[in-house]
């Protein structure tokens, strides 16, 4: 199995030995978004004439096998929305690990951007930044709620808001976290009903099962944008030889206890 990606550059006069290396970063960056969503086991890389040729080498599990994080596509629809959500998550992948190698090279001249570099790493894109405002605004209104007359009713709204929000956008990097993030909103939303119906063991298990969630996750550490990442990185320190057409390889491994 070959695998050929390409873009396309925006003129054929930029052609600068800088934009090659931002181009050819881009390929090899979304060659490996392609290869976290579709390929296990040892992968070799090679880039010749502004495309990467991506061939497995070792192949590993089955197609069944590939974790996609319970996309709900992907769970209950028939073949064809199964591969359509493959090719959406590919193309996720590749605009996230586009999106780093761009800012990797604007933080070096920019301060503001290189002061903020770890906030922005945090999730998928940068445009999910609004997240952490959001973050702030809720706190300050389920604090100015609670002594109105509809607390409970302010408190349940934004509390599910902010859960369905989570598991909808998934804004961070980690799977996880946007799983563990919707939960605690929900549970936020029983601790304020257990308070409502004076039922301390509601609250109990509201405070307790963010601690279960996490412990189930940490049977499960890995996940398909966390192994993008750490191909990305493999990949990068070795882009001055796979210019020189020469094969990299690497293996693509998600990791599990269960």
């Amino acid at each position: 199995l070959r695998v050929y990606m390409q873009k396309c550059l925006q003129s054929e006069t930029a052609k600068n030995s800088a934009k090659e290396d931002e181009f050819s970063r881009c390929l090899v960056a979304s060659a490996a978004a392609h290869t976290a969503v579709h390929l296990r086991g040892r992968v070799a890389f090679q880039l010749v004439d502004g495309a990467v040729v991506v061939k497995p080498v070792s192949v590993t599990g089955s197609q069944s096998e590939m974790d996609l994080n319970t996309d709900l596509l992907a769970l209950l629809g028939p073949e064809d929305a199964q591969e359509h959500a493959k090719t959406l998550r590919c193309q996720s992948l590749a605009k996230m690990l586009t999106e780093r190698v761009i800012l990797q090279d604007v933080v070096q001249s920019d301060r503001v951007l290189s002061g903020a570099k770890q906030l922005l790493l945090k999730y998928r894109f940068c445009q999910n930044l609004w997240m952490e405002i959001v973050q702030k605004l809720v706190a300050v209104a389920l604090v100015s709620v609670v002594d109105s007359v509809d607390a409970l009713q302010f408190s349940l709204g934004i509390a599910l808001t902010m859960a369905a929000t989570s598991l909808m956008v998934q804004p961070y990097l980690q799977q996880q976290v946007n799983t563990l993030q919707s939960f605690c909103f929900v549970c936020l939303g029983l601790a304020a009903l257990s308070f409502k119906c004076q039922c301390p063991w509601l609250s109990r298990a509201a405070l307790l099962l963010p601690f279960v969630l996490s412990t189930f996750q940490a049977l499960r550490p890995d996940s398909v944008e966390a192994l993008a990442m750490r191909l990305w990185e493999e990949l990068e320190p070795r882009m001055e030889t796979l210019k020189q057409g020469e094969t990299v390889e690497v293996t693509a491994e998600t990791y599990s206890f269960m």
